[in-house]
């Protein structure tokens, strides 16, 4: 068991608490959320006095996009974001700066409802969850910085955890669960940890501004790539035709910084010791023969940036994690940085709800660190690689960094991230699904969002909507054609049953928004909606072709009538096609809370979706393994 810091002589005992999140950036923030939704305690703790305002993340790829919507803050990214659809590229040529011929490119050309990057600096980001998590009681715990942690490995909190306010001096002992190390590329509880890291690339430094400017650039409201013998940029409108400038410092530019008298800092566009000076002065020069000129400056930064990863995600034991640039870091081109952090944070957020509700097997929480770390892997290599054409000076007409971007748009917007075969992805596919889909369902991969026609109320809805980030697993039947084919008999026999994943999952002993005083079963009960009952594990959704009006819900073999909330017209079988379902032939799905697909099987291997679930969870009513 590890000592407590030399610094720490005497501590007040602070309230005990399930998770503790460390660091208030949007993968903290992230993990709120999730955790306030799926009803579990947990605290979130900042070192800093006060939000960020402006500047810092600012792209939202369309996979996180998706699970913003499902989070229900799509409407803040349209009023506070704008939305990127093409990306150009330019090269400086023996006749001059000219656009590629193949430019400008879509942004994304994934399946989703989110064709686009939304750009929002950080500041809207942090008020938007502050605002949700304010609307829950709950408030960010500011000026508190994590010290250490000590693991006793025995007992309902394992981990004595010390925390100091800096305001008071006060250092705080509070009893904890588990830890989540949300606190950036310098990670306190990373190096607590004594996790080592993998280093790809060297450091290289980056200047970076937001700023309003005057230019006849003709590509100014796209995200352009920039490169010419004097220096490379990229550029990224914002809302209120604000622009975002990177370029990548040399060496001799970043000296010039350290040793400047201004320390880099300050708003003297014409000074060359200070960021802003450097960044307005390669502007100039890259973008000749067009014209800028930088009227304003929001924001500026200098950073230094290295691809490395680290060699594990978590703590021996499973109780304290890490996330984000915690554990992996990277460059700022593909804009990635928030994104594959927030997603780690929703990778790991329900895995431990269910852990908490004791519903979960110990192989569960192992599963965030083989998968997350999976996808780091790829983005370190990736941006490894572009970072490195992104940068040479040499041969500027070469094709390979457009080549690149575009052969791994898939994986830079998020769409395309699969996870490994593993506990919660069985590949087998053992039901025809059609290879030439828009979007064919695919284990490890997320389940692409659909239209449907909502039963109950003929109401045109996205799965996003009726499908929210609840932490719940959803059951869904494709039936297609077949509804009145008998085709769900068996499943009704088996869904029913003492031995129903709805069965064995659910906790009876929470409160539930089930039986009305009236004593009107679930079934014949328009209130009751399964989904969100908080006892609940898993959903089940049933999306078939029949014309809704002349498919009485009631006529429906048990249990889908108590479901009659989640149940679906996929009209002229639009979505049953998009994703690859044969509608004269059907499939089964199992959507993990997260959206990633975790079995797709035919409509007759319930059996195998109940053996999907007994591999991790552990029964609620009679403590099955």
């Amino acid at each position: 068991m590890a000592e407590p810091s030399e610094d720490i002589q005497q501590f007040a005992k602070g309230k005990a608490v399930d998770v503790l999140i460390v660091g208030a950036g949007p993968t903290g923030f992230m993990a709120a959320a999730t955790l306030a939704r799926y009803g579990v305690p947990f605290r979130l703790i900042d070192k800093r006095p006060q939000q960020i305002f402006r500047g810092q993340a600012a792209g939202f790829q369309p996979r996180t996009g998706e699970i913003m919507h499902s989070l229900g803050f799509q409407h803040i990214l349209a009023k506070h974001g704008t939305a990127l659809t093409e990306t150009s590229f330019w090269m400086g040529t023996k006749c001059g700066l000219q656009r590629s011929k193949r430019s400008p490119e879509p942004e994304v050309i994934d399946a989703t409802p989110y064709r686009y990057v939304t750009a929002m600096h950080q500041g809207h980001t942090e008020s938007m969850f502050i605002e949700d998590l304010a609307s829950r009681g709950i408030s960010v715990d500011r000026s508190v910085a994590y010290v250490d942690h000590i693991n006793s490995g025995s007992g309902e909190y394992p981990l004595k955890t010390h925390l100091k306010n800096w305001i008071s001096g006060m250092t705080e002992e509070v009893p904890v669960k588990y830890i989540l190390g949300c606190d950036g590329g310098r990670s306190a509880v990373r190096q607590r940890l004594a996790i080592e890291s993998s280093i790809h690339h060297t450091n290289d430094t980056w200047a970076v501004a937001d700023v309003w400017a005057k230019t006849n650039f003709p590509d100014v409201r796209r995200r352009s790539n920039i490169r010419t013998e004097q220096g490379s940029l990229m550029l990224i409108p914002l809302p209120n035709s604000g622009v975002r400038v990177y370029t990548l410092l040399t060496k001799e530019e970043d000296e010039t910084l350290l040793k400047s008298r201004y320390d880099g800092v300050g708003d003297e566009r014409t000074n060359n010791e200070t960021v802003i000076g450097m960044l307005t002065k390669r502007a100039k020069s890259v973008l000749k023969p067009y014209e800028i000129e930088i009227t304003k400056v929001d924001w500026v930064s200098r950073y230094l940036v290295a691809q490395r990863i680290t060699n594990s995600f978590a703590e021996e034991g499973d109780h304290v994690f890490i996330l984000g640039d915690a554990c992996h870091t990277h460059s700022p081109k593909a804009a990635q940085g928030m994104n594959v952090s927030m997603n780690d944070a929703y990778n790991l957020t329900w895995k431990l709800a269910l852990t908490l509700r004791g519903l979960a097997k110990s192989s569960l929480i192992k599963t965030y660190q083989i998968e997350r770390r999976h996808i780091a892997q790829q983005l370190v290599d990736f941006d490894e690689k572009f970072s490195h054409l992104f940068a040479s000076l040499e041969n500027m007409e070469d094709p390979q960094l457009h080549d690149m971007y575009v052969l791994n748009r898939g994986f830079v917007s998020g769409c395309g991230h699969r996870y490994p075969a593993g506990l919660l992805v069985d590949e087998n596919v053992d039901v025809k699904i059609v290879k030439g889909a828009t979007d064919p369902m695919t284990p490890g991969k997320r389940l692409m969002p659909v239209r449907l026609t909502r039963h109950i109320d003929g109401i045109l809805v996205s799965s996003l909507d009726d499908m929210p980030s609840n932490g719940h697993f959803r059951i869904i039947v494709f039936a297609g054609s077949r509804l009145q084919t008998g085709a769900l008999d068996r499943q009704s026999s088996y869904l029913s049953g003492n031995d129903s994943p709805l069965t064995l999952y659910h906790s009876p002993s929470e409160s539930s928004n089930g039986e009305p005083e009236s004593g009107i079963s679930k079934a014949n009960n328009l209130n009751y909606n399964p989904a969100r009952d908080p006892a609940t594990v898993i959903d089940l959704f049933l999306i078939h072709t029949s014309p809704h009006l002349k498919t009485p819900i009631e006529s429906l073999p048990p249990p889908f009538p108590e479901w009659q909330a989640t149940i679906y017209e996929d009209v002229d079988g639009n979505a049953h096609g998009e994703l690859g379902v044969e509608p004269d032939v059907g499939a089964l799905v199992v959507v993990r809370p997260d959206g990633y697909v975790g079995l797709v099987t035919g409509l007759d291997g319930m059996e195998r979706v109940g053996g999907y679930f007994g591999r991790f969870l552990r029964g609620a009513i009679n403590g099955t393994a």
